[in-house]
C-alpha cells in the first residue's frame, strides 16, 4: 500500500478514528514508549476549546516534536 492510498484509506474513517490514528502516528514519531507524550498528545486532540488551538505552523513547538533539534 502507498502513501496515497493510505490517505485515502485514513480519509474515509470516522472522525474519532482519524483522530486515534493520527496521534498513533504522531507519536510512532515520538517514540512509542513514551507515555506521557502520548497523554499529552491525547489531551491536545480532545481539546475543543478555540482558544487553546494553535496555528500549523506552530505545532512543532506545542507538541515538543523540535525538543531534540536544539
Amino acid at each position: 500500500m502507498n502513501v496515497d492510498e493510505l490517505v485515502s484509506e485514513a480519509a474515509a474513517l470516522p472522525r474519532e478514528q482519524r483522530k486515534a490514528l493520527i496521534g498513533r502516528l504522531l507519536a510512532l514519531g515520538r517514540g512509542e514508549r513514551d507515555a506521557a507524550f502520548r497523554r499529552m498528545l491525547a489531551e491536545k486532540i480532545d481539546d475543543t476549546s478555540p482558544e487553546n488551538w494553535v496555528p500549523m505552523a506552530d505545532l512543532p513547538k506545542h507538541l515538543r516534536l523540535d525538543a531534540g533539534a536544539e
